[in-house]
């Protein structure tokens, strides 16, 4: 919970003898404001260094101010977040343009001349309606985490250890090479790195390199004049590369002006241009001896790996596997409509034995087979490494059909998906995100 010493209150007034003395009021209150004479030096401080969808702050400004005035500065605000309170100071004359405000979006509006302990109040129902927002917002990022099997729950030092690291990297703007072994869950991670970042409200694009088709791989990457490119989509956001070891050499060569320099060089005569973009990337391989063997070019791995985050196999964490087990075994019996299972010692007793070389996504796909009663105990089936993988893929390709069929025949209206495939909403979006699917296009479509 944000305390008041937290919260930031910013009184942003170009009259210099009423900003002092509404200093002074807010002080014998109790509250600590920052003062500012216009609303762009306001709007600058505010945004600085961390990301807008967690600020702990206020804005009261006065609506009539030279330049970038308090209509701006509120438009300003609610473009990076429609729930930062902004409080207007207004004059009589201007109490319709105050109502209008008010329609867009400010919190609320005080008529000068007024009595300072007015303004305090709605200041610190201000302040709480912030707190709430806050909190809110991130009870519903523990949810949406768990619902889509976020690798990342667990108490284990490992863990902890982990999601310290990434919120510290988040929000500094430094390029990330993730390494884990296949199922750490390394594109999630990517994604909440970029949740937590400056550019959490720019794109997020992934480029599978392993799924790169080699004829129009260059293309695709680094565009045409009649085709963007990957790499200019992530223009002032954060571009992911995942598999990044499956890049052809030719690519890597001319990512490295990317990664070097943040200059695209497109095909077929483009122009050089500057990007703007964070890269992430990721791999399962160890890069350092890809180099080695001539696979990976050594000056690329060198300004990829500007920090390095490794992500721990669930063998080294093996605390976190009650907790990840039952958030599974809850979504696959939801999902399937089918009773949870009751865990009996052979499988308690296998579960912590087991080594998981599929981590995460092996216990996922564990606890589905154990909701559909396809394992009894905790003894693996014959041929079970052929019998998990086909499963798990029949599975998946199923349920991604169904999502995509269920929203082409609804025209992408997503209530009406989660209505006709009896699911909540929060499980729908998950499983629309894991598969990459986006109503969007679908609506479109149907437009």
């Amino acid at each position: 919970m944000t305390t008041d010493a937290a919260m930031r209150i910013l009184l942003v007034d170009d009259d210099l003898p009423f900003r002092t003395a509404l200093a002074d009021s807010f002080s014998i209150a109790g509250l600590e404001i920052e003062s500012f004479g216009d609303g762009q030096s306001a709007l600058e401080s505010l945004f600085s260094g961390q990301s807008p969808h967690e600020l702990p702050a206020v804005v009261v400004t006065d609506l009539r101010m030279p330049r970038f005035d308090g209509h701006a500065l509120l438009s300003a605000v609610l473009a990076r977040d429609p729930e930062l309170p902004v409080i207007l100071m207004t004059g009589h004359g201007d109490i319709a343009m105050a109502v209008a405000a008010l329609k867009q979006g400010a919190f609320d509006f005080i008529a000068k001349p007024f009595p300072t302990d007015h303004l305090i109040a709605s200041v610190r129902r201000a302040m709480e309606t912030r707190r709430l927002v806050l909190e809110n917002r991130r009870l519903r990022q523990a949810v949406a985490e768990v619902s889509e099997g976020f690798p990342l729950v667990g108490e284990s030092p490992a863990m902890l250890r982990l999601r310290d690291t990434m919120r510290q990297l988040a929000r500094v703007e430094v390029d990330v090479l993730i390494e884990g072994e296949t199922g750490t869950g390394k594109a999630l991670v990517a994604r909440q790195l970029h949740r937590w970042s400056m550019r959490s409200n720019r794109p997020l694009v992934t480029v599978d390199c392993a799924a790169l088709p080699e004829q129009i791989a260059d293309e695709v990457l680094f565009g045409t004049r009649i085709h963007r490119g990957q790499i200019a989509e992530a223009d002032r956001g954060t571009l992911f590369l995942d598999e990044i070891d499956s890049l052809a050499p030719a690519l890597q060569a001319r990512l490295l002006s990317v990664v070097q320099d943040r200059v695209l060089h497109g095909n077929g005569g483009v122009s050089p241009r500057e990007v703007d973009l964070r890269i992430i990337a990721a791999t399962k391989a160890d890069l350092r001896a890809e180099v080695a063997a001539g696979r990976f070019r050594a000056d690329l791995l060198y300004r990829l790996e500007t920090v390095r985050l490794r992500i721990p196999p669930l063998r080294e964490r093996r605390e976190d596997l009650g907790v990840l087990l039952s958030i599974f075994l809850d979504e696959a019996a939801s999902f399937h409509d089918r009773p949870r299972p009751v865990l009996n010692a052979p499988v308690l007793d296998w579960l912590l034995r087991h080594d998981w070389p599929g981590n995460v996504r092996e216990l996922q796909n564990y606890a589905v087979q154990l909701t559909l009663g396809l394992r009894q105990d905790g003894r693996m089936p014959a041929e079970a490494g052929t019998i998990d993988m086909a499963l798990s893929a029949q599975m998946d390709r199923f349920e991604e059909g169904l999502l995509r069929d269920t929203l082409a025949r609804l025209g992408g209206d997503v209530s009406a998906a989660a209505v006709a495939l009896n699911l909540p909403r929060r499980s729908l979006y998950a499983r629309l995100s894991r598969h990459g699917i986006n109503p969007a296009p679908y609506r479109k479509q149907n437009a």
